[in-house]
């Protein structure tokens, strides 16, 4: 179901991710959305382009984008959240703070490098957890997917409810 980029945030774990719009990510052209600021039910979102896998300066046709960063049209109903390992999209983060951010001077990130950020989830109640297996390697994207830290037992936990098969590999 097609939905606005500020839907998809609401549902997404972490900045930044991935969306694609009109179908162009069946063809690899999509959004790498690094950074949203919600207002009411819209807002603004800002990110890059992305075609043929790595970042293009395909927004250079708007204004806006090539001024701020702020993708156009982020509070229509045509987007779709891309699925894409987190490890692919902060190497595409990564390339365009390397190759295309230097070229534009976008207030919404100034001088900083675009940081993952995580949302901050609810506490589970101790009776409701499982504890998960994640070795250190594993852990950024344990956390992606919604894994907690527990700091008393130093374990990652998912509550009951979340777990899924998506959490079996660290049972």
């Amino acid at each position: 179901m097609a939905e606005n980029i500020f839907q998809i945030f609401a549902n997404c774990l972490a900045t930044p991710f991935a969306a694609g719009r009109n179908g162009g990510e069946l063809k690899g052209y999509f959004t790498v959305v690094l950074k949203v600021e919600p207002k009411d039910k819209y807002g603004k979102a800002f990110g890059f382009a992305v075609g043929g896998g790595v970042p293009s300066e395909h927004f250079s046709y708007d204004t806006k984008w090539v001024r701020f960063g702020e993708i156009p049209g982020a509070g229509c109903y045509q987007w779709n959240q891309v699925t894409k390992p987190q490890a692919e999209i902060e190497a595409l983060v990564h390339r365009f703070q390397s190759y295309i951010k230097p070229r534009y001077s976008w207030p919404a990130f100034g001088d900083a490098d675009v940081k993952v950020s995580y949302k901050k989830l609810p506490d589970v109640e101790l009776e409701n957890r499982i504890y998960l297996k994640v070795p250190y390697s594993e852990k950024d994207q344990a956390k992606f997917l919604g894994a907690r830290w527990d700091a008393t037992q130093k374990k990652w936990y998912v509550s009951e409810a979340e777990m899924s098969a998506t959490f079996s590999r660290w049972l």
